[in-house]
């Protein structure tokens, strides 16, 4: 809508332009007739024999100053224009901007120890039979005027030394799971905030650990995978991406458990 309005007054600014130049080159032709016309016996002199131009050196030079002076004028006209034209870019560039960093969409993290590592039933038709799982997950709210398109989420896991030596696709809630895939999937947010599964572990694995909550993983249950954290704490970092280049992060600490139920995870 601001985009059409735009294009119309631009198109009006225009049209006054055109308007005013011709206005002024006709008025421009008509007084320089008109100023013949007044003297002609300074400009010519007309013979039956042939016909000739008589111009006498004061008529020239008056002439010429008042040409000059109406071109000077013509040019402090085009002068003026350019000067408005470039004002009004200048303006709507501003407010294009201004609007658009007021609208744009501004995802952030949100983690909570009490809420948000938890104890679920997980079943049909997300995995075949009933499971009992400890998951730790984050919220990504909207702070934003307008949604989040295209959020893609993935876990990167860093080694002792601090380099990342893994990067994985992260779930989002009410989206299924699917063993066979290892893509992103990507979804929006808008004003309700949206939840990310992280880590989890459950409680007929078979051993100590826990696993990165992919699809994947979530869909085949902890095993010694890509998806696997062995037991003892490792730094993980959350990174969404969205919009076309906009992004957000927060870095966590996991502690993959002995047993099951100790899984837990804190903001590094």
């Amino acid at each position: 809508m601001g985009s059409g309005i735009g294009v119309k007054l631009l198109l009006f600014v225009l049209g006054r332009i055109i308007r005013t130049l011709c206005s002024v080159s006709i008025s421009f032709m008509c007084s320089w007739a008109h100023s013949l016309n007044r003297s002609p016996q300074s400009f010519l002199s007309l013979t039956k024999q042939s016909t000739q131009f008589i111009i006498t050196k004061s008529s020239v030079s008056s002439t010429i100053k008042a040409r000059y002076k109406k071109v000077g004028n013509l040019k402090n006209i085009f002068f003026f224009l350019g000067s408005i034209a470039g004002v009004y870019a200048f303006i709507r560039l501003v407010i294009q901007d201004s609007f658009s960093l007021f609208w744009k969409p501004k995802l952030t993290i949100v983690f909570t120890q009490t809420n948000d590592v938890n104890v679920w039933q997980v079943g049909p038709p997300y995995i075949p039979s009933m499971e009992n799982r400890k998951v730790a997950t984050i919220h990504i709210h909207n702070k934003g005027r307008k949604p989040a398109l295209c959020c893609e989420a993935f876990a990167q896991i860093f080694n002792i030394n601090g380099q990342v030596v893994r990067t994985l696709p992260l779930h989002w809630a009410d989206t299924l799971y699917d063993a066979r895939s290892t893509s992103i999937e990507r979804v929006q947010i808008s004003k309700l905030p949206r939840r990310l599964d992280v880590v989890f572990s459950q409680e007929r694995q078979g051993g100590s650990g826990c696993s990165i909550a992919s699809a994947q993983a979530l869909a085949a249950g902890v095993q010694n995978d890509q998806f696997f954290l062995a037991q003892g704490e490792h730094k993980i970092r959350i990174h969404i991406n969205y919009n076309s280049g906009n992004s957000v992060e927060q870095a966590f600490i996991v502690s993959s458990p002995s047993t099951w139920r100790g899984l837990t995870m804190q903001i590094a």
